[in-house]
């Protein structure tokens, strides 16, 4: 998924240059730990933005 995102945010966004490749990585961790808990924690709520 993170080499998808890349392929399509670096060609269009220019400013994906200029910020460390760990922000967009750790984004993608948090969503995928957050869809994890919610199919498997049943107290969990469908993921949402900040």
């Amino acid at each position: 998924m993170h080499k998808r995102l890349i392929a399509q945010v670096k060609s269009e966004n220019l400013w994906y240059y200029e910020v460390s490749k760990c922000y967009p990585q750790q984004a993608l961790r948090d969503l995928d730990r957050g869809f994890k808990n919610f199919l498997t924690i049943p107290k969990c709520r469908f993921p949402k933005s900040a």
